[in-house]
């Protein structure tokens, strides 16, 4: 028997998604992989089927995340193309287990919530003014220096073409002696980050 024949008796319809773009439809048939036991999906070794698709059973409604594809070789000849796949709700799992973790330390956070509780926020609109105030409060000689370093720093926030490695550099040293001034300084650039306003 050959592929074709197996299609006829256990093939199925399937949409093919790329770039959630509908761009073919053709036939597989859902199979297990001897020796690995990886769930697979085997099409025509000229089959349009690239990883990172998502198809769709015509019949079934199974929609699969493609996550590697292989071309197997019989007597020479390639005989099919392995569509390795994910079902919908195993790739959502993945997603969520491959989030990658932000540690953020903060040592005197300027206008920061921190704890346990689940009532905590972290308020992402920077509020300059607050800092001018600190600023006023706690900057002593370096009042001036420390309110030029925010606006400068505002400049390359503002200006995503200067925000390069190190480019805070140069103000180390003020912000190591007025470290309560680094968690402004963080939230700033939260705020950058998650696209909130500046006010």
């Amino acid at each position: 028997m050959n592929l074709r024949t197996f299609m006829k008796m256990g093939g199925e319809k399937f949409k093919v998604i790329r770039n959630e773009v509908e761009i073919t439809e053709v036939e597989g048939m859902s199979n297990t992989e001897e020796g690995t036991g990886r769930k697979c999906i085997s099409f025509y070794p000229e089959t349009d089927i690239e990883t990172g698709d998502w198809v769709v059973g015509v019949a079934s409604g199974n929609e699969l995340y493609i996550e590697d594809t292989k071309i197997d070789v019989l007597k020479g000849k390639p005989f099919q193309k392995k569509g390795y796949y994910l079902t919908k709700t195993q790739y959502e799992k993945s997603k969520k287990e491959n989030v990658p973790s932000v540690q953020i330390n903060f040592q005197n956070a300027y206008g920061s919530n921190i704890g346990t509780s689940g009532s905590n926020l972290i308020t992402n609109t920077f509020n300059f003014e607050a800092v001018d105030q600190l600023i006023e409060e706690r900057g002593g000689e370096d009042k001036e220096e420390l309110r030029q370093m925010i606006a400068e720093i505002k400049e390359l926030f503002e200006d995503s073409e200067k925000v390069k490695k190190g480019g805070l550099a140069h103000y180390s040293e003020k912000i190591e002696k007025h470290s309560w001034i680094a968690g402004a300084i963080a939230q700033m650039g939260l705020g950058f980050l998650t696209g909130q306003m500046f006010r």
